[in-house]
Parts: structure tokens; sequence; C-alpha cells
């Protein structure tokens, strides 16, 4: 964990500034110096793909090819082959789907950068939702990351 003068969270970089892969801890947090492999909303659920240039994209149903890579929530917009940081550790909104209950664990969904608690194949293992979504469609509800990874279930052929 490293300790930077000017480290700014909401941060976008054309080129990198800090080394790939580079965990910080911020008020409360921990957070993962990434690529974007694709254009990332805000508050959506990431998986890093690579731990060689720690490439990442929205996580969804087809991660389970991921097992065992961190997960973590993309708390401002980052674009394709930009630089940024992502929330591994701590208290965050995320995006979740219509219904979501709280204190209950969270599944990668078809809709990319989104969770749901109705179980899939892919569980994003170290992450708890810690509200309930309304029952009106998708919602950024509060949710608690403890360095989640992916997990595929064993049922989930």
């Amino acid at each position: 964990m490293e300790n930077f003068t000017g480290f700014d969270p909401e941060a976008v970089d054309d080129e990198a500034q800090f080394p790939v892969g580079t965990v910080v801890a911020h008020k409360g947090k921990f957070l993962m110096y990434i690529l974007a492999d694709e254009n990332i909303g805000a508050n959506k659920w990431c998986v890093v793909n690579d731990f060689e240039d720690y490439t990442t994209e929205a996580l969804d149903t087809t991660s389970d090819a991921n097992v065992g890579f961190p997960v973590g929530v993309m708390e401002y917009a980052l674009a394709d082959t930009k630089y940024g940081w992502l929330t591994i550790y701590g208290t965050v909104e995320a995006s979740c789907l219509v219904s979501c209950a709280d204190q209950v664990p969270l599944y990668a969904t078809a809709t990319a950068g989104s969770a749901d608690d109705a179980a899939g194949g892919v569980e994003i293992d170290g992450a708890v939702s810690l509200d309930t979504e309304p029952g009106t469609g998708t919602a950024n509800l509060t949710v608690r990351l403890n360095f989640p990874v992916v997990r595929v279930l064993a049922d989930a052929t």
C-alpha cells in the first residue's frame, strides 16, 4: 500500500501516473489504480481481467472466466483506455437491480456493471448490500466491499 502526495481518487488520466495495480488507502477505503478496457459508468461494478496491465471492464455474467480476480466499484465514470481508481474496500454506492434486498450476498447480472441478490453463476465474494432497492428498476445502493473477488458457484453450469 502506498501513500501519494496530491492523490486524487476522482482523477482520470490519459497516461499512467502510478504503477497499475497500486493500492492506496484513502478515507476509510482502499482503491486500486487500473486501466479501463471499455467505457465504465459511475457506480458500476467492475472486474480486473489482467494482472499484467490491470485492465478492467464492467462485471457481468460472462465474468466467470475471471475466478479469483478482484472486483470493485468505479465511483466515477472512466472512459475506455483511461487510467483511474477502482474502490476495492469500504462502503460505496453501487448499481443494483430491482428489489435487491439488504444484508445479502451479491451476484453479477446480465446488465453489465450492475449486481443483484438473485443467486446466479457469478458471485461477488466479499460484497454485501446494505440497502434495499425500492422496486423501481436499477438504483445505486449502499454496499460494503471487503476486497471482493469473482467466485463461480459450483452448480452454475
